[in-house]
């Protein structure tokens, strides 16, 4: 948010982050195990394996993605607040994420790790680095998280804002009305354009072994070859759902713990987002 700094913006990237985690950790563990094929179950200890790596995961990604995002804004309004176009907010968004996967891939991986094998997040994080695996599955990050982010700070908030501006007595009569709708596009659009990139993601970090899925080229293969072209969107379901509550949780308590935690930033202003 541009009415922030950096080290606020990082704040409560934090605090959002680990907020959505908490929440959706059981939805993430479903939606992993569909693409690695693997049974579901409903034993929360098994649902909430690696939380804890998820969570320091999510504190560190969203805060980086909250200050970069913020920070590549006040580059596009030369520190003036204003509101920024559906353009800007897009292209801020994807390079957010795509700076964030570097901290995001590591930490995705030792908590897939841990689901798959149980075990510690010490155990796990020092044969990772030990083996030299610890960034696989890298490149796919990228991707998935630039579309990611521009999904839920880009084309959500953008099309919240459309919304209520063209169609204040129905779609946008609300403004939870407009957010939702606009947590449905960006959830709909990024699991669209991700979710065969975010499949093969998992099963590479599934598989650091490398038995079945070996470079990214071959893993899509391997995916195709053995579950069709719809094996790429497995899961999709429950990335879905993720997605769009995420967007809507990030979307609004966003706002929510920007005044909460920094009210003197907003107070006499309108709010630019």
């Amino acid at each position: 948010m541009q009415q922030l700094s950096e080290w606020q913006n990082t704040i409560v990237g934090a605090a959002t982050g680990v907020m959505v985690t908490v929440l959706g950790q059981p939805v993430i563990y479903c939606k992993n195990a569909r693409q690695q094929g693997l049974d579901l179950t409903i034993n929360p200890r098994v649902l909430y394996r690696g939380c804890a790596i998820n969570c320091s995961c999510q504190a560190l990604v969203m805060c980086s993605q909250f200050m970069t995002n913020g920070f590549i804004k006040k580059l596009f309004t030369n520190g003036v607040p204003r509101d920024l176009t559906p353009a800007e907010d897009i292209k801020a968004g994807f390079v957010a994420g795509v700076l964030s996967s570097v901290v995001c891939s590591p930490f995705e991986l030792v908590m897939i790790q841990q689901q798959r094998k149980g075990g510690t997040l010490v155990h796990h994080s020092t044969a990772l680095l030990r083996s030299g695996n610890i960034f696989r599955g890298l490149s796919n990050t990228s991707l998935r998280e630039g579309v990611f982010v521009m999904g839920y700070l880009g084309v959500s908030p953008a099309t919240r804002k459309y919304l209520r501006t063209a169609y204040p007595e129905s779609l946008g009569k609300s403004d939870n009305q407009a957010r939702m709708g606009g947590c449905l596009a960006g959830g709909l659009l990024g699991v669209a354009l991700t979710q065969p990139i975010d499949t093969v993601k998992t099963c590479m970090q599934g598989d650091v072994e490398r038995q079945t899925y070996t470079s990214m080229v071959d893993s899509y293969r391997t995916v195709i070859r053995q579950r069709g072209v719809q094996g790429l969107y497995r899961g999709a379901l429950w990335r879905i759902g993720l997605c769009t509550g995420a967007f809507f949780f990030i979307d609004h308590s966003r706002l929510f713990v920007s005044r909460a935690l920094f009210p003197e930033q907003f107070s006499g202003i309108q709010v630019q987002e």
